[in-house]
C-alpha cells in the first residue's frame, strides 16, 4: 500500500461516503463536503444532530439523521421526506434495497426501521430477530436483497435477506 496523499482536515468523522469526485463526511451536527483529488472543503451543512451516518446517491441527494429520532432525505438542498419514530431510535447505519426501500439501524430502540422510498414506515424489523442487539451498520450487496447488520455491542456480523 502507498499513501497517495493527506488531505488536512480540521472537522470529526464518524462516517462518510463517496460520490461524484467528492467525500461526504457526517459527524455529530454537520456534513461536509471534500474534493477527493484536491482535499478542499467545498460545502458545509447543518443538520439538527445526531449526523453519524450518511447515505448519498449523489452530491445533492442524500438521507442523513436529523436529530435523536429522525431522519431527513435531501435533493437538491429541499427537505423531500422526514421520517420521525416516536421512539429513542438514535439513528446509525444507513442504506437502501434494490427496491429503493430505506433500512435506518435504530441503536438505542434496538430495530432496524424500513421506509418506502417516499420516507413512509414500511416495517420494523427487531434487532433481536436477527441475533444482535444494537444495530450500527447495515449495507446491501450490490443489486440485490441480502445485506449485513453489524452490532455496536458485541462486534457481530450477520448477513440477512429480504425475501
Amino acid at each position: 500500500m502507498t499513501l497517495c496523499r493527506k488531505i488536512d482536515n480540521t472537522c470529526d468523522v464518524h462516517a462518510f461516503c463517496y460520490v461524484s469526485g467528492e467525500f461526504i463526511l457526517a459527524c455529530s451536527n454537520t456534513l461536509t463536503w471534500i474534493n477527493s483529488s484536491t482535499g478542499v472543503r467545498n460545502e458545509n451543512v447543518t443538520t439538527n444532530g445526531h449526523t453519524y451516518f450518511i447515505y448519498a446517491q449523489d452530491r445533492k441527494n442524500y438521507i442523513c439523521a436529523d436529530g435523536e429520532s429522525t431522519v431527513s432525505r435531501m435533493v437538491n438542498n429541499t427537505k423531500v421526506f422526514t421520517y420521525t419514530s416516536d421512539k429513542r431510535l438514535n439513528p446509525r447505519g444507513i442504506d437502501k434495497d434494490s427496491d429503493g426501500n430505506v433500512y435506518i439501524c435504530g441503536y438505542f430502540s434496538e430495530n432496524i426501521h424500513v421506509l418506502s422510498n417516499d420516507g413512509k414506515l414500511v416495517r420494523i424489523i427487531q434487532a433481536k430477530s436477527i441475533g444482535i442487539e444494537n444495530p450500527w451498520v447495515i449495507r446491501f450487496k450490490k443489486n440485490s436483497n441480502q445485506f449485513f447488520v453489524t452490532c455496536y455491542k458485541t462486534g457481530k456480523v450477520v448477513v440477512c435477506e429480504i425475501v
